[in-house]
């Protein structure tokens, strides 16, 4: 009993004087011991004590001599985070250890997150804070698929300043600058007693710090890599405020949230898209990107942009064309491929080979439409061909032929939309120009407005709503002339049968041919 005390003590004495049973209280505390052990602290084994010294040297990336030498000590007394580095012991608490120990962490299940400042610092201005912390949350928001609000009631992320003897469960140690709470329990506190002795750096101290907890209350544990924001230790100007991230802190959080997604296209800076197609009902949709946009005739429907993914479950993003029919089923195209809905039903087959399902229509498509029974148009460069699924071949021979004939149409279309009123939308380089199925060319303007083609932000996005010079009837996007009603109103009902994929693409039944296909086959 005696060697093992006295052992403890030189193993202790190695330190500086003031590290001694701190430094046990210490170990405890991050989670390199079980604090139990200070519940009888002459009792501690020498080989428990040494292990605990040597894992903790090792994840502050000091020589692991299992001693309590000069350097060790000096290190458990910087400034550091209150988080513990490990969480092996069973008197830790359980919820927390599942959350720590995750070799990710657990994140938030949604990616708007809002936070609360409730309690400021008295040495520093509340907007210094405010703008401190909106630069630590959008530093974290830059690599990652998550969104920061802050809001004064309470939020998903409470923050508050407070002194070392705060109400939580464990009061800041000395060291101690801040420490946070994992998902769900969303809590940051910063040790004000701390920032108030630091005061020469505060601003960007306080980046760093905010940093770092606000990476724990995404979920992410603490690095033994010293480059790493996550690392327990505070260091000053070892990394670029303006990206202040080591690939280990990209790889975690991304791993949480996944990759930071491209923001939605703002469609009046860039009026070009992807696909545009009308959906049972009359209803628009264009697609560009990730993202997808419900049009009304007042322009872009509330609460949009959404992601496709989140209508169409595996659609990618970028897609060259899409159409509807009235039954609900809904194609896309991208490259060699195509995807399949019933309404926002996926089909099994998804994705397939144009080659196989549209025999005879070519691959990298600039625009489709359905107009009407089993016939289908497609538009490529300065070319477009006619696709009817009930007849053998389905791409007559004659086949491709020159876009020019729609009325003169030039030039290489963005995209085509054929809506159940008659009339064809040819969209090209921001603008567009309408067909008219019954007389076979392009429209002319009515009642002083402007002739084809238009703009496409302007008439269909409602872009610059206030322009003087125009009334408000010729800004609506779905105006088809002056006396006839909006798409939507001379629609397909949606009340039609569904019918199966077969019915509209591999049907060999009589022709179908509907009033649409006969006002188009006059120049087709």
């Amino acid at each position: 009993m005696l060697a093992r005390e006295l052992m403890l003590l030189i193993i202790l004495m190695l330190g500086s004087a003031l590290c001694g049973r701190e430094a046990v209280e210490f170990l405890a505390y991050y989670g390199y011991m079980n604090p139990e052990v200070l519940q009888n602290y002459s009792q501690i084994p020498n080989e428990e004590l040494e292990n605990a010294l040597r894992d903790f040297q090792m994840f502050v990336g000091l020589e692991q001599t299992g001693k309590l030498d000069t350097a060790t000590c000096d290190m458990m007394k910087k400034s550091r985070c209150g988080v513990k580095d490990k969480f092996d012991f069973e008197g830790d608490d359980r919820s927390s250890k599942r959350i720590r120990t995750a070799s990710n962490g657990i994140p938030w299940n949604q990616k708007e997150l809002t936070y609360r400042i409730f309690r400021y610092p008295k040495h520093l201005q509340s907007a210094a804070v405010n703008k401190v912390v909106e630069q630590a949350f959008a530093a974290w928001a830059s690599v990652t698929d998550l969104h920061f609000r802050q809001i004064s009631a309470l939020a998903d992320i409470n923050i508050a300043f407070g002194a070392a003897n705060h109400s939580h469960f464990h009061p800041f140690r000395p060291e101690v600058y801040g420490h946070a709470f994992f998902p769900p329990a969303g809590s940051v506190d910063f040790n004000e007693d701390w920032s108030k002795g630091n005061r020469s750096h505060s601003g960007l101290e306080l980046f760093w710090v905010a940093l770092h907890e606000f990476g724990h209350v995404l979920g992410v544990n603490h690095s033994m890599a010293n480059r790493s924001i996550m690392y327990p230790y505070l260091q000053m100007g070892r990394s670029n405020p303006n990206f202040p991230f080591d690939e280990e802190d990209v790889r975690n959080i991304q791993a949480l949230y996944g990759p930071r997604r491209p923001r939605p296209a703002n469609l009046c800076s860039d009026s070009s898209f992807d696909a545009i197609f009308e959906y049972p009902a009359g209803v628009i949709y264009v697609l560009k990107g990730e993202y997808h946009w419900k049009l009304t005739p007042d322009g872009i429907a509330s609460g949009y942009p959404r992601l496709n993914s989140h209508r169409w479950a595996g659609l990618p993003s970028n897609i060259d064309a899409a159409t509807a029919t009235s039954s609900g089923l809904t194609y896309f195209f991208k490259g060699n491929s195509y995807w399949t809905y019933y309404h926002t039903s996926p089909h099994i087959s998804n994705p397939s080979y144009i080659c196989v399902g549209w025999p005879g229509i070519p691959d990298n498509v600039d625009g489709a439409m359905w107009c009407g029974g089993s016939v289908f148009y497609f538009f490529k460069g300065s070319s477009y061909w006619r696709y009817a699924a009930s007849q053998s071949p389905q791409v007559p021979a004659s086949y491709p032929k020159l876009i020019t004939v729609w009325g003169g149409i030039e030039g290489v279309v963005d995209d085509v939309l054929y809506v159940s009123s008659g009339y064809v939308y040819f969209f090209m380089n921001g603008t567009y120009s309408r067909y008219n199925c019954a007389t076979g060319g392009i429209d002319h303007a009515h009642h002083n407005q402007p002739d084809y083609p238009r703009p496409v932000g302007r008439w269909w996005f409602q872009c610059d709503r206030n322009v003087a010079e125009e009334n408000v009837s010729s800004s609506n996007p779905f105006t088809i002339n002056s006396t006839e009603t909006t798409i939507e109103d001379t629609a397909v009902s949606s009340t039609s049968s569904p019918t199966t994929i077969e019915d509209t693409t591999v049907s060999t039944t009589a022709n179908p041919t509907t009033i649409a296909d006969k006002t188009i086959s006059t120049i087709a």
